[in-house]
């Protein structure tokens, strides 16, 4: 509803940003609710899924506006361990948002890996296109 909203009103290109981020959000909070599932699978049965999602989500976004921390290195771990804190056992969920950190670390990591290998020409291309749509 919102991203149509922005395009009717502001542009088509701020609704696809939009959507592509809450797309990004969604798959985030998916991935730490599976290393959930992965580290503590008997705790994660009488937990809402969208709970777990949210508060990662809630998480990532405290990392990403805290100033003066790097990627929220250590905000977004502190945040989840106050929200879950109360919902599932300290050593599981200790372990879940390290291999979380891990896991974005080491995508980030592929991420870059794979754009270097883009030529300029091909990325011209692709900008070009993107401001198309």
């Amino acid at each position: 509803m919102l991203s149509i909203c922005i395009r009717s009103f502001i542009s088509r290109n701020l609704a696809w940003a939009l959507l592509w981020q809450a797309g990004f959000l969604v798959v985030s909070g998916s991935v730490f609710v599976c290393i959930l599932a992965v580290v503590a699978p008997e705790h994660l049965v009488s937990l809402p899924v969208s709970l777990l999602c949210g508060a990662y989500v809630i998480a990532w976004l405290a990392g990403l506006v805290t100033p003066g921390a790097p990627a929220g290195i250590g905000v977004r771990e502190a945040v989840l361990l106050f929200l879950l804190g109360n919902v599932l056992p300290h050593a599981d969920l200790l372990l879940a948002v390290l291999i979380g950190r891990m896991v974005t670390v080491f995508g980030d990591t592929i991420y870059f890996a794979i754009s270097s290998f883009i030529k300029v020409d091909n990325f011209n291309r692709l900008n070009a296109t993107a401001y198309q749509l």
